[in-house]
């Protein structure tokens, strides 16, 4: 108790938390959970998990590796048991939201040297994440965001920022944005101006020096061809699961050398994926870096008998036959839609 005074604003937290308790059975509850709707024929059920977009969460969210906030709702009319005098027991139902993202800037760059300290050669930040990140939306943020990163991590390491799905500047924005983090050596920015629009990307160009990434959505040789006659692409991005396979790959790689610009393997989403776009990076001048995932994923680590790693900072071809790797077929089999439908 002697650090009660330098910790009073815990001390305070700590004692509103308690007397909250205290005042709301609903969190004292004496039975575990059921999990089921509280009364036949209702379908509230006494607990139930959301993401934090608020749809109820699948076993998918439950065994994602960059999951950090989650959201409950205990329901107060569905407290199993009886008071002292065999009283049932109601309360208010509570939303809760548990988040667990670091919303200190000085912890996200320690997180990310923490990375980097496995021998990894750079970053790339994914922009309009869950949780209080809160990476894309403001202006100040996002540069202050970038110069801590560049100071904290130094001026060798490169740092590549993902505007991915939520984050939807007008051109104006983007422009603005990058020509604010060309301060700070940024290698390229993904998809700022989303899949397609070719005007905006010649704006962009035309007012700005970073390299500019996108391609990854699109499905066949003639797209990239589209994109890659405009000019304004430097980092095509090419996913081999969607882009008509190896072969398509390998079209668009040359296509990209062809152009003289940088092919790049869109292969976060298994090791099926990574084994064939590492075949391919391997194959083609076009292609100078390779995307690892940090956080460990099922399809991942899970999928093959000898999962993809880098070797201070280095990914080296698999020399098995084939692709190079041996796939776990119990695992293929666990996700299958019937087997996964039966956990819902």
């Amino acid at each position: 108790w002697e650090l009660a005074e330098d910790y009073g604003d815990l001390k305070a937290f700590t004692a509103a938390l308690t007397k909250m308790r205290r005042e709301h059975p609903v969190f004292r509850r004496r039975r575990f959970f059921a999990g089921r709707p509280i009364r036949k024929g209702d379908e509230l059920r006494d607990i139930a998990w959301f993401t934090p977009g608020g749809q109820e969460m699948t076993e998918q969210d439950w065994d994602s590796g960059f999951g950090k906030c989650v959201t409950v709702f205990l329901n107060g009319q569905g407290i199993a048991g009886a008071g002292t005098r065999g009283e049932p027991v109601t309360d208010d139902s509570f939303l809760l939201c548990l988040n667990a993202h670091y919303e200190d800037i000085g912890r996200m760059v320690e997180e990310a040297q923490e990375w980097l300290a496995t021998g990894l050669r750079g970053v790339k930040v994914g922009f309009g994440k869950r949780g209080n990140a809160r990476l894309g939306y403001e202006h100040d943020r996002d540069v202050e965001y970038m110069r801590r990163m560049r100071e904290g991590l130094g001026g060798a390491t490169q740092i590549m920022i993902d505007c991915g799905w939520a984050i939807k500047w007008d051109v104006m924005t983007a422009v603005r944005r990058v020509q604010a983090f060309e301060e700070y050596d940024l290698t390229w920015i993904e998809e700022p101006l989303g899949a397609w629009d070719p005007e905006g990307y010649a704006n962009l160009r035309s007012k700005t020096t970073t390299l500019i990434a996108y391609g990854e959505k699109e499905w066949n040789l003639e797209g990239y061809e589209r994109i890659l006659q405009t000019g304004t692409v430097d980092v095509v991005g090419v996913d081999p699961g969607r882009a008509e396979g190896i072969t398509g790959f390998k079209k668009v790689a040359d296509r990209v050398e062809y152009h003289h610009r940088q092919a790049n393997a869109h292969a976060w989403s298994s090791a099926i994926t990574t084994a064939a776009s590492l075949a391919i990076s391997f194959s083609s001048p076009a292609c100078k870096l390779f995307e690892l995932k940090p956080l460990r994923n099922p399809l991942q680590h899970d999928l093959v008998s000898e999962p993809f790693e880098h070797r201070n900072g280095y990914v080296y071809p698999p020399d098995k036959p084939g692709l190079g790797i041996e796939v776990i077929e119990d695992v293929v089999d666990s996700y299958r839609s019937d087997k996964v439908l039966e956990k819902v």
